[in-house]
């Protein structure tokens, strides 16, 4: 570690913008990758937004956890990211209970009922 970046080993591949934590001594320590530079196979380089004053602390080797994925996020952000399912609805009942199910085109259903008088609508 330097003053101003970590190197980091990891399994899955960085980004810039990528949330990044430590835990050091039961205490979390996070921090956002300004700017991620790959330095050979699953190596990178960081250079955090702002450089939190215990980092300095971690010995090499010590966990890295990213709890915020930028490419991740950003893909779910455009219209690709949209899913649509077909639901088939049904709503039945007595003087006692209202019973909603849904039911998906996969045949996934999920059934709720409400209970206490029902009147039928006028």
């Amino acid at each position: 570690m330097a003053k101003d970046h970590l190197d980091v080993a990891v399994s899955e591949p960085l980004a810039n913008g990528d949330g990044l934590n430590v835990m050091i001594k039961r205490e979390v320590v996070g921090f956002r990758a300004n700017t991620v530079e790959k330095t050979g196979e699953n190596q990178y380089r960081v250079w955090p937004n702002e450089m939190p004053a215990d980092l300095h602390k971690i010995r090499p080797h010590h966990p890295l956890n990213r709890n915020l994925d930028h490419n991740w996020q950003q893909a779910l952000t455009k219209t690709s990211s949209e899913r649509r399912v077909a639901v088939d609805i049904e709503l039945g009942g007595w003087q006692e209970q209202l019973i909603l199910t849904l039911t998906s085109e996969e045949g996934v259903s999920i059934t709720h009922t409400l209970d206490g008088p029902v009147r039928r609508s006028q």
